[in-house]
């Protein structure tokens, strides 16, 4: 009995503009249309577009709607938010942030492993072959708050309200199964401690008092837990101008022939076939390489400033200097010969002290014109004022 030989990949071969372009085996796979014609018509942000592209391979590469990574050994594991962060050079918070949006939209949905609750590490990611209808029935708007996850409890109502006060998300997954006990001894201790003090009042304002700090440390206690389960701020104005300004503009298009392109086009639609496209993987980018030429400077140090100040150094002006940022310094050292050119600087009892200069930022400050040249007649009555009392002194000295 003779062996099969194995079938050697062939590499796909497409009509290129200056002839046959090869792509040689594994670096393409099949795809389907409807998620090129979802992602035509929708309002995703730029980086909602930088993951779903790293989703693609991950996915239809394997021809499985999970997500998976490849291991040096052959074996695959689910892709994790962190293998998304290290392909796209995105922060985690805003591969988090991206996979939101794509699960609203109805392209991803994350699920816990074998069913279980999304803690992080057993969490699976799944992007669907043909995008499905979004979980709220509508696509979620940029900063709009999301409806709670699905780890999220029913006795947790009153603290999702605090959440969407404080203008936070929830995580789409629990970062870990066990809770901060530091965290939550402290203000266990802190609530007994107010208990016992609330139990001792007497009058309505003691009683109120008492109660204002009870709010306040619970306050604190929610902020803290929410720190440790990875709640991130609600995007603000800026972040959706920004998200909103991301949307491809759509083409303007004549009223001459239209109405012949809308009949050409429905009968290019039926005539069409759901045939699997083929989507090339391009290659990863290189990383930037940093020229031998470029020259980093150094930090201004106290001793440089201390030489090209022209003013008094006081002792006040070593510290005051140590806390300024290194672009505060950087900024001294190169508007200082602006000050030392301008015309009040030149009589040394109007240069500011060294310390002065520092606290009150005077180089965020054009620089001090010069003083105003003083007119003839002020000029006049100012050297009769000298004479006169040149006079008083001389008739006081004769007199003695």
């Amino acid at each position: 009995m003779t062996a099969t030989p194995l079938k050697t990949p062939k590499p796909l071969v497409i009509q290129g503009a200056d002839g046959p372009v090869a792509i040689p085996p594994g670096r393409y796979h099949l795809t389907s249309k409807a998620r090129f014609e979802a992602l035509m018509t929708s309002s995703l942000s730029r980086n909602a577009f930088r993951v779903y592209a790293c989703l693609e391979p991950a996915t239809m590469g394997w021809r499985r709607e999970l997500a998976v990574v490849q291991h040096k050994d052959g074996s695959t594991r689910p892709l994790t938010t962190t293998d998304i962060a290290r392909s796209t050079r995105l922060d985690e918070s805003d591969v988090r942030r991206s996979l939101d949006q794509l699960q609203d939209a109805g392209f991803v949905e994350r699920r816990g492993k074998n069913g279980g609750p999304m803690y992080k590490g057993k969490v699976e990611i799944y992007a669907w072959a043909t995008p499905r209808p979004s979980q709220n029935g509508e696509q979620r708007a940029p900063g709009k708050p999301a409806a709670d996850p699905q780890w999220v409890p029913e006795d947790w109502k009153p603290l999702s309200r605090f959440v969407k006060r404080s203008r936070r998300c929830l995580p789409r997954e629990l970062p870990g199964e066990e809770t901060d006990t530091r965290t939550r001894d402290d203000l266990a201790r802190a609530l007994h401690e107010l208990a016992d003090q609330l139990s001792g009042t007497r009058t309505p304002l003691e009683t109120g008092a008492v109660l204002a700090r009870t709010l306040e440390t619970v306050d604190m206690g929610c902020t803290r837990f929410l720190d440790g389960v990875g709640a991130c701020a609600r995007p603000n104005k800026e972040d959706i101008t920004e998200i909103k300004g991301e949307k491809y503009p759509h083409p303007p298009q004549s009223a001459v022939g239209s109405s012949s392109r809308e009949s050409s086009t429905d009968e290019n639609r039926e005539e069409e076939e759901e045939a699997p496209v083929a989507i090339a993987l391009l290659p990863k980018p290189e990383e930037p390489t940093v020229l031998e030429a470029e020259v980093i400077t150094e930090e201004p140090t106290f001793q440089e400033f201390a030489e090209d100040y022209p003013g008094e150094l006081d002792p006040d002006s070593r510290p005051l200097y140590a806390k300024l940022k290194p672009e505060d310094r950087a900024a001294i050292q190169t508007l200082l010969p602006t000050f030392k050119a301008c015309e009040r600087w030149q009589t040394p009892q109007f240069i500011p002290k060294a310390s002065n200069f520092i606290r009150k930022r005077y180089w965020e400050f054009p620089p001090p014109p010069g003083r105003a040249i003083e007119s003839p007649k002020l000029a006049q009555q100012r050297q009769s004022a000298k004479n006169v009392l040149a006079m008083v002194d001389a008739m006081t000295r004769g007199r003695t």
